[in-house]
């Protein structure tokens, strides 16, 4: 799965930015 590679290599801030852009 990579959305957990992603969550374990970037920050928690970087997370919430890409989650941000997928809603929008």
């Amino acid at each position: 799965k990579p959305l957990v590679i992603t969550f374990r290599a970037y920050s928690k801030d970087q997370i919430l930015k890409i989650l941000q852009k997928r809603i929008s």
